[in-house]
């Protein structure tokens, strides 16, 4: 799948004469008119069933070449298609639009609309009296075969998933119980599965733990406390990096012989692009000085460290092209009775009641373009309910 990025990605291929349409890649002069909206959806629909991308503002030239630029009026052409996926198709898949001004003419431009392999295809066309279901040929639309709506009802219900289901399993993943400590425990699962997902990014560990310390450290810092904004385990100070057997990988703060939930902040990558994370220093227990016994949950450790997973994972999504949902899960062990460590009079707002667990569904690009709003949207409340007013750990920007 072919997703330029800026207007000059788009004129240098133009230019090259190389770019073809295939099942995952089409390109448009222009946006139909209006009158021809049914047009635009089976586009969008077509491309729901493996996935693609559709470009406009760049048309065939009297050889069939993808050689003519075209710009395109960009006002409202995002949220025309937006309206004509919504209003045209059953059920609407989801979609991204992006536009790509011209550095001379911000008015005209490329539109890019990115289409995610659907877990839910077969979507319908209902625009115009249509009623059929569409997919990609090796160079245009096709109506699909009663067979082959059969089969992709089949997939769909294969690709269903159920998130608690899968936080209950992540939880099983946990070390033993430690009573001096909590952790934290979280997953990121594409909904679309894809087994060649790491192998296509990185060819070796090292490969692999560069594009995800990029992503990783790329969020900002958390608030400074009493000792400053450093704070351990920190998943970006990650190093070890060894083989699952053929399952995948590990991306640690701590070796793989050694047995410390305490230093450890650990990715397992598997090959489909699931990642599973723990932290095991939520929570700790003061051992000298004021406060010795108390068990105190370090919000910075646990809010740095989900923010720092999910710009990792995000980093290997955008690297994979892989543009699609992703469902997560995150549940923290050991709270009971814990203090904020920010708060240095420890005699009220000690937690209490069921340990927090929540699951989502999230756009790989909201983890890339925002993982430390995305994990504060996960673990709010529960900050809040310690403090006993709203709270955020990270550093304003």
């Amino acid at each position: 799948m072919w997703i330029p990025g800026t207007p000059a990605e788009v004129e240098d291929a133009a230019a090259r004469g190389d770019l073809e349409e295939t099942h995952t890649f089409d390109a448009k002069a222009s946006l139909p008119s209006p009158k021809k909206n049914h047009d635009l959806a089976v586009d969008v629909d077509a491309m729901t069933v493996d996935g693609g991308s559709l470009l406009y503002g760049l048309g065939e030239d009297e050889n069939q070449r993808l050689t003519v630029l075209s710009p395109v009026e960009l006002a409202g052409a995002p949220e025309r298609i937006a309206q004509v996926v919504e209003t045209s198709i059953s059920e609407p898949p989801f979609i991204r639009i992006r536009t790509l001004p011209l550095s001379g003419d911000a008015t005209k431009g490329y539109v890019v609309v990115l289409v995610p392999q659907s877990p839910r295809a077969p979507h319908q066309v209902i625009s115009g009296s249509d009623m059929r279901y569409y997919g990609r040929g090796a160079k245009g639309n096709r109506v699909l075969s009663e067979a082959e709506v059969a089969a992709l009802y089949g997939r769909r219900e294969r690709w269903q998933v159920d998130r608690d289901a899968l936080l209950r399993e992540e939880l099983a993943r946990a070390p033993d119980i430690d009573p001096q400590l909590g952790y934290l425990l979280t997953f990121a699962r594409p909904v679309v599965p894809d087994d060649s997902m790491i192998e296509r990014v990185a060819a070796s560990g090292g490969e692999l733990l560069e594009l995800l310390m990029k992503g990783a450290r790329a969020w900002g810092e958390v608030r400074a406390d009493r000792y400053g904004q450093r704070y351990d385990p920190d998943f970006r100070n990650a190093i070890h990096t060894w083989r699952r057997g053929v399952a995948g990988w590990s991306i640690s703060t701590y070796r793989e012989a050694d047995d410390s939930p305490r230093d450890t902040a650990k990715l397992e990558l598997d090959f489909d692009g699931t990642g599973h994370f723990f932290c095991g220093r939520v929570v700790d227990t003061m051992s000298t000085g004021f406060g010795s016994g108390t068990r105190v949950l370090f919000e910075t450790i646990l809010a740095g460290n989900l923010a720092s997973f999910f710009g990792a994972m995000g980093a290997l999504y955008e690297a994979a092209a892989y543009v699609g949902q992703v469902d997560v899960g995150m549940a923290l062990t050991g709270i009971e009775g814990t203090l904020p460590y920010g708060i240095h009079h420890w005699d009220e707002n000690a937690f209490s009641g069921p340990p927090p667990q929540r699951t989502a569904r999230v756009t790989a690009a909201e983890m890339r373009d925002d993982p430390k709003g995305f994990a504060l949207s996960l673990i709010r409340r529960f900050l809040d309910a310690t403090r006993g007013t709203t709270y955020s750990p990270f550093e304003e920007t």
